[in-house]
Parts: structure tokens; sequence; C-alpha cells
């Protein structure tokens, strides 16, 4: 059969991983194969029969063809990870069968080890998984998640059995489905600038289990619906989102308050001390930036200053200025207001010390 497709597998694995509907969407050629052997007595190419094709876009990929896979090591060679587990995308062996989501490849880094006129299509991060015993091992549960945690408010399901090799298919075939609507209700919601629909949408997205998020560390398609809605700046809208519990992901419409008006009415609600204590913090998190029109730091600072008996708010304002003053510079448009702040930050110790 001839050589469709050359990929290099494990390519990007590491601390991240696409979840499982972002690999539906993103993958251009999803596939299950099963290694035959080495290709040319070379140590580093492995052929690869396809077993069933769920998709093929950019390449006409069919059942029985073959794709050359480039590995590290020849086959029959084991490789162990830290845990004593084989690294199959290092040592693949004859027979070893596999679920993988590959996207066309336009590195020049990798493009350069290609045969020529072979077009190169590479794996997605965390879109590979072994078959074993009828079963898939699910290799996104290898991803260091424990580097991160569980996002606040978050309930973590205990990991589930590893699927069937048929139940696995069906997953891969709902995800598709799944992504596919719900783009189309991300665009019909957009233009309808129906903010509501949106935080719905991405409260939606905290009933998906981690388990079927293929262990990765964000949802993706949740901070897709955030951008859409961060496009929208409807700030009772991203007020609401604000406290969303258990979240994977989809913090990115707080990008929608980075405006002098969403500042402002970002700042209006910290000021306001009839508001709960703990809903303030939440607010101040949300804060990114300054400019002279918002006031953001000189505001801070007053409000720290009248605050002070209040311990733990005052020390959340310093350090939000401390930080602030910081990352001030990347936006630039706030020097006077910089100024104003350090200026009632050094009246207010010189007080304090005298």
């Amino acid at each position: 059969a001839a050589v469709l497709a050359f990929c290099r597998v494990g390519w990007g694995m590491g601390d991240f991983a696409w979840d499982m509907d972002t690999l539906a969407e993103r993958g251009e050629v999803v596939v299950e194969g099963e290694i035959t052997g080495n290709v040319e007595n070379r140590a580093d190419l492995l052929n690869m029969r396809v077993l069933r094709v769920f998709r093929s876009k950019g390449v006409e990929v069919n059942e029985k063809d073959s794709l050359v896979i480039m590995g590290k090591l020849a086959i029959g060679q084991e490789a162990e990870d830290p845990r004593g587990q084989r690294r199959w995308w290092e040592g693949l062996r004859a027979k070893d069968r596999f679920f993988v989501f590959l996207e066309k490849e336009t590195r020049p880094e990798v493009l350069e080890g290609a045969p020529k006129g072979v077009a190169v299509w590479c794996p997605l991060m965390g879109g590979e998984w072994l078959e074993s015993g009828g079963k898939v091992l699910v290799y996104g549960e290898a991803v260091r998640t424990d580097l991160f945690g569980p996002a606040p408010g978050e309930k973590v399901e205990p990991p589930k059995p590893e699927p069937t090799v048929e139940e696995f298919g069906k997953q891969i075939e709902q995800s598709f489905t799944h992504v596919e609507k719900l783009n189309a209700d991300i665009k019909k919601a957009v233009a309808r600038k129906d903010s509501q629909e949106l935080v719905a949408m991405l409260r939606d997205r905290t009933q998906v289990p981690r388990s079927t998020l293929n262990g990765s560390t964000r949802d993706q398609q949740a901070d897709k619906i955030a951008e859409s809605l961060a496009d929208l700046h409807d700030f009772d809208a991203l007020s609401e989102a604000l406290w969303i519990k258990g979240l994977s992901g989809g913090w990115r419409f707080v990008f929608g308050f980075a405006t002098p008006a969403g500042r402002n009415y970002l700042m209006t609600k910290i000021e306001d001390d009839k508001q709960d204590a703990a809903k303030r913090l939440g607010y101040l998190r949300a804060l990114m930036g300054d400019d002279d029109e918002s006031k953001v730091l000189s505001r801070l600072a007053r409000l720290a200053h009248v605050q002070a008996k209040n311990r733990e708010f005052c020390f959340a304002l310093l350090a939000f200025l401390g930080n602030g003053a910081g990352r001030n510079s990347s936006y630039g448009g706030a020097e006077k207001d910089t100024e104003s702040a350090m200026t009632i930050l050094h009246d207010w110790y010189e007080k304090t010390t005298d």
C-alpha cells in the first residue's frame, strides 16, 4: 500500500493534553491502526496499517492503507518512564494497535526529516491511545495534572475503567457530533449577542466529567465559549460568570473587563462596602491592567488606606497593587495613575511610621 502520511508518534507529549472535544475538533485525520513492522530495515520508521477511519480531511485515507510512523526505537525494544510503564510511543511493537488524532505538520524542524514528496501529519497533544487486551489505555491520564490540581470548587470524579475499543470509538464519534453542535450554538449566541446563553453554556461545561476531558488541565471548549463572551463586553453577564464553580478552563472571559469601562465596573464593585468581602476579592482578581481614565491603582491605594482595619481585605489590595504596578508597564497609558498611587501609599506609610 502507498505511504499516505508520515508522523512522529508522541510529539508534544508533556504536561499538557487536548481534551477529547478539542481533539475531535482539530483532528484532521483520525484513525485506528496496527503496527506491521519496520520500514526498509530502518529502526526509526515503522509501518502502520489503517484498520478504521473516523475522519480524513486534506488527504484521502482508507482502511488497509499504510502510514509510516517516525519512531525513536526499533520494534521490540523497550522504553520505560519513571513509573516503570512502557513508553509505547518510543517502543511500538508489531501488532500493537492504537488510535491516533493527526493534524498536518508545518514546522520546518519536523518536515526536515521527512521523505521528499510525503505529507507530514503529526499527533495532536494527548491524541494517542494504545489498545491492550480489548481496552483502550487513555494516555491523557498520564498528563501531570498533579502540578495544577482541580479548579476551586471542582468535583473531580474517580477514574473510570478503561473503555473497550468499541466504546472508545463511540466516544470519538459522539465528540464529533457534540463539537459540531457546540460551535453552531456559540455562533448563534454571538450573532444574537446573547450573553446569558454563553454564560449558560459555560455553566454546562462544569457538568462534563473530568474523566471525559482526557486528563487535560483545561477545558479548551470552555475557553472558546469564554472568548466569545469576553468579546461582547456585557459586564453584568461577565460578573455572573465569575461565580460559576467548577470551571476547568473558561476563565478567558475576564478579558471582557480589560477596557476602561470594564475596569471602572469592577472597581465600583470592589469599592462597594455593602458587598460581601469574598465577592469584592473575586472582582479584584478579575482586574486586568490600568489606564489613566479608570485610575485603578490610585483607587485601590485609597481603598487600602480606608480599609486598613480590615486586615485581610487590605492585604489583598496591597498584594494586587504590588503585582499590578509591575504589570502596568505592559499596558501603557497609566503613568500618571501609577505615580498617583505611589504618592498615596508613600504618604500613608509616612503617617503610619510617625
